[in-house]
């Protein structure tokens, strides 16, 4: 995808100060990182304490009606488990159990789960994945500019942003079809304005359409090749363990690492499933910028509907932008 870029020849102030709020938008504070990371950690934590283990208890001992042993550390409780079994024909089996190697895949994707949506929903200054956001809603209004020929103009993306809040969905519609915007993308970029101006409540129930925008625009893009590599890295260690496993070189007393990779391909192929649902097709990304070919039927205008909607936009917009210059003075 076309990330923000200047002209071939030397910027104007204005492309300047956009490109370098886009860059500025890029770079992380050392508040946001560590807040992200806290919130993984907690979010983990809160997982594996207060949710895995009660159920790890639960189908041991009202499932298999097995016995639970612990080791003499603190960290036994969490790491050391001495699982006994009683055979139906007398004697015993003993499985050693480490819960947390076996569902670190899984703690670690309900930590970043947790801190993805906390941190989208704090304010940009400190928020990491709310800043990611207002970066593509910046660089979404900046093509959208370039494509109308305003990126010259002053408070062309303010006005534009304003527009864009206004419009309904026939609007939306006819705005996108006639200056070569894919609509998915317009109508993605509308739902995220409307989302940074709705209140906190608002904002938690309607999480997606900010989500959505950042994963279409940027996620899928940059990093959709390398989750489905992932997913083959985890399938190649999976069929590594299962085949040691088959040599008696891991025990079946011991079955944590094989539980480890399970849900690492598990995790893995959630995370390659949800980069497909939210990428885009290959024809809405080309189709920037252009405009639909006129049907056969209809007569040939001496300048298309298509352009004459492109002039409509510009003028538009050029209206909106020298009634605020005149407010200011």
């Amino acid at each position: 995808m076309n990330r923000i870029v200047s002209d071939p020849s030397t910027p104007s102030p204005k492309e300047t100060a956009v490109i370098d709020l886009y860059v500025g938008l890029t770079d992380h504070s050392g508040i946001q990182i560590l807040l992200f990371t806290l919130a993984v950690l907690l979010g983990g934590w809160f997982c594996f304490h207060f949710l895995l283990l009660p159920a790890l208890h639960w189908f041991f001992h009202q499932t298999l009606e097995a016995t639970i042993v612990y080791g003499d550390s603190l960290w036994s409780r969490y790491t050391n488990w001495e699982v006994i079994l009683e055979q139906e024909g007398g004697g015993e089996t003993h499985y050693f159990f480490n819960p947390l190697l076996s569902f670190l895949p899984f703690i670690v994707l309900v930590g970043f789960a947790i801190a993805f949506f906390v941190t989208t929903l704090l304010p940009p200054k400190i928020g990491f994945m709310r800043q990611k956001i207002r970066r593509e809603v910046i660089n979404m209004l900046d093509r959208i500019v370039r494509v109308l020929g305003l990126h010259h103009q002053d408070n062309a993306h303010t006005a534009l942003e304003q527009q864009l809040l206004q419009m309904d969905l026939r609007s939306l519609h006819a705005f996108a079809v006639h200056n070569g915007i894919p609509f998915n993308d317009l109508e993605d970029l509308q739902k995220a304005l409307r989302w940074e101006h709705q209140p906190v409540w608002k904002k938690v129930l309607r999480i997606n359409d900010a989500i959505r925008l950042y994963m279409r625009s940027y996620f899928t893009v940059e990093y959709g090749n390398q989750m489905l590599g992932f997913v083959y890295i985890g399938a190649a260690v999976l069929i590594i363990l299962i085949g040691l496993r088959g040599l008696k070189f891991i025990p079946p007393t011991k079955p944590s690492v094989i539980i480890f990779a399970l849900f690492l391909e598990f995790v893995l192929l959630l995370l390659y499933a949800i980069t497909v649902i939210y990428t885009r097709s290959e024809d809405e990304e080309r189709s920037w910028g252009t405009t639909p070919e006129p049907s056969r039927n209809t007569a040939q205008l001496p300048e298309s509907e298509a352009e004459q909607m492109r002039s409509q936009a510009r003028q538009l917009l050029e209206t909106f932008l020298l009634n605020s210059s005149r407010r200011q003075q």
